[in-house]
């Protein structure tokens, strides 16, 4: 049996049982594989009737001290007796199982586990498991799977199919070189998945964890890494470095910090250095990142290209047209935003705008997305509040021209060895001080009566 084989293959899994699997969105052996408990339940050795708590699985051993009793309802037939040892005595129920009745005999010691409740004030055992003393401290300190299941799944019927899946599982390759395992202290892929399901203890689940989760995160980079080799091509949009920039930077209102000035500096590099530019800029509100951002898209304006600016919602998009109107348009560049709430005329100006090349930046939402809006000579691509787009948004945007340069903001705090996990396709920069005589940032929780007063 191979990883893509159907789940059909596995013993006992039938049509009803596969339609069920499919809910969980496993469809082959793999995916059963990787469906991993969402917990374990752990044998711990007998206790006394007596420390039973409420709430926990507790096994304990007594004597059945009367005879069982079946109190039948609308809904179910309720099976109950009484074990005692010498510290006291607990009620024992089992629901829907009256032929048990018939296994139980008045002063036999058993060993029954199960979850304890609670009922009219009194500890309850409910629907226990009945072991012999060999059966019992044979699982004692084992680990055993409790799966995310869908209804008519049972956890006995995942764990079986898992079961015979690895005990016939052929080709479970393994893709780390041995001297990197070695020194990582990773175990085999083949072992991992099995002590994944089935630990022993809890040694053995942790070194299984400690090998799946290592999988996952190095997977996960070498996909990014795979990602940034793709797109670090040759620059379709090569900037000329212009000394007309001391003209935006001379016309703010204030002088950029030193830490703008770094990152811009490092911004430029990309954009003239021949090849395509994919750079994080992360620094608080307020920082001035979108004063970098404005001045990346000057250069762009400057080389005879167009930008796009895209935010997450509609309030920052208009927001960021109306502070960089003000700033831009007295430089010559003619700015415009495109929302989903717009009209369809407002957005068919837009359109013809654009593809008339009337447009030095547009900024916009989702809209910027659609199939409809073509960005003609796009050079720049600015998303703001990245965490709120998928990779997937990001590249839809890229896609509208060949290989645009890529900028992307956050105000999101990432320390920055996460940020090259996360953003791990991206150069990550920072703005790490704020302007002299920053207003300090006030956040506020308001009502909807509010609501006008906020915008």
């Amino acid at each position: 049996m191979r990883y893509e084989d159907s789940i059909r293959q596995i013993k006992g899994v039938g049509e009803k049982a596969e339609q069920r699997f499919h809910k969980l969105d496993i469809w082959n052996v793999g995916d059963l594989l990787e469906h991993y408990p969402r917990e374990y339940d752990e044998f711990h050795d007998l206790v006394k009737i007596a420390d039973v708590k409420e709430g926990e699985m507790a096994a304990v051993e007594g004597v059945m001290a009367c005879r069982p009793s079946i109190h039948t309802t609308a809904r179910m037939k309720i099976l109950s007796m009484v074990l005692e040892d010498e510290t006291g005595r607990i009620t024992v129920t089992w629901f829907n199982m009256p032929f048990l009745a018939n296994r139980l005999k008045m002063g036999t010691r058993y060993i029954l586990r199960g979850k304890v409740g609670r009922k009219n004030g009194k500890l309850v055992l409910e629907q226990p498991k009945m072991y012999s003393k060999n059966e019992f401290f044979k699982q004692v300190g084992r680990l055993h799977p409790i799966y995310p299941l869908t209804a008519g799944l049972t956890n006995h019927a995942v764990e079986k199919a898992v079961s015979d899946a690895i005990g016939s599982l052929e080709g479970a390759a393994e893709f780390l070189p041995a001297d990197l395992r070695k020194r990582q202290n990773l175990l085999a892929y083949r072992k991992a998945i099995h002590d994944i399901h089935f630990p022993k203890n809890q040694l053995e689940y942790r070194k299984a964890r400690k090998r799946l989760v290592f999988d996952e995160f190095f997977l996960y980079q070498a996909a990014l890494q795979a990602i940034r080799i793709k797109n670090y091509k040759p620059s379709s949009h090569v900037m000329t470095q212009d000394k007309r920039l001391e003209g935006f930077v001379n016309d703010l209102p204030y002088e950029l910090t030193a830490a703008q000035k770094r990152v811009y500096e490092e911004i430029e590099k990309d954009m003239t250095g021949g090849m395509t530019m994919n750079r994080l800029v992360q620094g608080d509100v307020g920082s001035g990142k979108t004063m970098v951002a404005a001045a990346a898209s000057y250069v762009a304006f400057q080389n005879g290209y167009l930008s796009a600016l895209m935010a997450p919602t509609e309030i920052l998009a208009q927001q960021h047209y109306q502070g960089l109107s003000r700033l831009l348009e007295p430089l010559g560049m003619r700015l415009a935003l495109l929302c989903g709430s717009m009209t369809a005329r407002e957005k068919r100006d837009v359109r013809e705008r654009l593809a008339l090349g009337m447009v030095d930046l547009i900024i916009g939402t989702h809209a910027l997305l659609s199939e409809g809006v073509d960005l003609p000579n796009l050079a720049l691509v600015i998303t703001d509040e990245q965490h709120r787009f998928g990779v997937a948004q990001r590249a839809t945007l890229s896609e509208k021209s060949d290989h645009p340069h890529t900028l992307v903001m956050s105000a999101t705090p990432i320390p920055r060895t996460l940020a090259l996990m996360i953003y791990g396709d991206l150069d990550v920069s920072s703005i790490d001080e704020l302007p002299p005589n920053r207003q300090p940032v006030k956040t506020y929780v308001i009502t909807s009566q509010l609501k006008e007063r906020a915008y």
